[in-house]
């Protein structure tokens, strides 16, 4: 999974922190589970799913050895 593309933004080590946060706060306000509340089962379960995902991708790419190291995989 390319953690660039899953918060829509450029792969380069030189990432700006700004647009990491803007990129991953305005993902999770669309795909946070309590926005689901109430739709089908697989729904839930596939935002919850995206919302690890894009913690993952945020933890990752904020700090520069694992940015560099996601880069490089």
């Amino acid at each position: 999974m390319d953690y660039f593309t899953l918060l829509n933004l450029s792969q380069t080590f030189d990432l700006d922190q700004s647009a990491l946060e803007k990129s991953y706060f305005r993902a999770q306000r669309q795909f946070h589970p309590d926005r689901f509340v109430g739709k089908p089962d697989h729904e839930r379960m596939a935002a919850m799913q995206r919302s690890v995902d894009m913690n993952k991708a945020y933890e990752s790419l904020k700090d520069p050895l694992t940015r560099a190291q996601h880069l490089l995989s």
